[in-house]
């Protein structure tokens, strides 16, 4: 039963390293873009940690932190809404691309996480390196929409 102190401590590990990402989405103004890229690096170096025998663990945390993100696209979505009368033509179509571009990310996010979820053995390692690069992906796409969103 020893062995399962350090898998909870991983998953807790994992599961609040995607909180501070979740305050960055919220539109946290006391949220700098450089404490976002530090918890995206911490949320990976946790993922990797492990292993192939805490899939399940790793697979919840991972699921947990893209629910997290839904729910934080759908608030911009909703913050872009509420602004679009107010917005040209032009910032309309770039909103709506933008949006789009951080949806498919987020996209990519779920098929590596389906992968995670059915990796085993030696693909295990290849799946984390893949969903970890999703996720920075995501990450990356997340800092351009606040950007070009101005929320």
């Amino acid at each position: 039963m020893t062995f399962r102190l350090p898998i909870y401590a991983a998953a807790a590990a994992l599961l609040l390293a995607a909180q501070p990402m979740s305050a960055a989405m919220a539109g946290n103004l006391n949220y700098s873009a450089e404490e976002a890229k530090q918890d995206t690096s911490e949320l990976l170096t946790s993922l990797k940690e492990f292993s192939v025998e805490q899939k399940e663990q790793a697979v919840d945390a991972a699921e947990d932190a893209l629910h997290e993100v839904d729910d934080r696209i759908d608030a911009l979505q909703a913050r872009v809404e509420d602004g679009w009368h107010d917005m040209s033509e032009q910032a309309r179509d770039s909103a709506r691309d933008t949006l789009n571009a951080l949806r498919e990310r987020r996209q990519d996010v779920a098929e590596w996480l389906g992968g995670l979820k059915n990796s085993t053995g030696e693909v295990w390692v290849d799946v984390k390196q893949g969903f970890s690069e999703a996720y920075q992906d995501m990450s990356e796409a997340w800092d351009k929409a606040e950007r070009e969103l101005g929320t």
